[in-house]
């Protein structure tokens, strides 16, 4: 158990790090291309009154790339926060079930389900995979040996496994099994999270203020 807690602090941390370096450089990226970029155009505001559609405009004709850097910019934010929150929980779901501490997942799922197969009638209440999935996050979530980073990860693999080709009605039917397949057979598929992406929307970034420098 203690092995467990190490290898998942090791991996978080290695998240977290991710998380970091595509939040902060990809902000501070937008942050100076913004700034540079609405100083060297801020004379095509007309007249005293400093009308910001006569900004917008002139940018719009003269500098579109600049335009793309200025009023872009809370855009681009918003999508590194969203690629840095989804490149981390992958990181952490693909590190952790190249590990040995994937294991304590796959048992967490396997409890959970049969604490609920186990009930008698259970087959009346599990009508439908959205009640599959409430009552074993609920069952996840109240046993005191699971730990919130594996209830995460449980109820991000619910989103991804496909549980529509299984009878929930059929007595025979092992779903404490078929779940545990589906997860593990998920997880297993996991590629390492990628950060092209990121690198390619900090380069169009840069080239878009290059440009505009070139047009300026």
């Amino acid at each position: 158990m203690i092995e467990s807690i190490k290898i998942a602090g090791t991996i978080t941390l290695k998240s977290i790090a991710k998380w970091v370096l595509i939040v902060f450089l990809g902000c501070l990226v937008t942050l100076v291309t913004f700034l540079v970029s609405f100083f060297r155009n801020i004379d095509l505001m007309e007249g005293e009154s400093q009308k910001f559609s006569a900004f917008f405009y002139g940018l719009l004709t003269e500098n579109f790339p600049a335009l793309i850097l200025i009023f872009g910019a809370p855009i681009f934010v918003i999508i590194y926060l969203i690629m840095a929150n989804k490149v981390s929980v992958q990181n952490v779901i693909f590190f952790l079930f190249k590990s040995k501490a994937g294991d304590y997942v796959i048992s967490a799922i396997t409890a959970a389900v049969e604490k609920i197969t186990g009930k008698k009638g259970w087959h009346s209440d599990l009508i439908n995979k959205g009640l599959v999935k409430a009552k074993v996050l609920q069952a996840v979530k109240d046993d005191p040996n699971t730990s919130k980073i594996q209830h995460s990860i449980i109820r991000y693999g619910f989103k991804k496994i496909n549980l529509e080709d299984v009878d929930f009605q059929r007595e025979e039917t092992n779903l404490s099994s078929i779940i545990s397949d589906k997860f593990r057979h998920f997880f297993e598929e996991m590629v390492r999270p990628s950060l092209m992406f990121f690198w390619i929307l900090i380069l169009v970034q840069i080239g878009l203020f290059i440009y505009s420098i070139f047009l300026g």
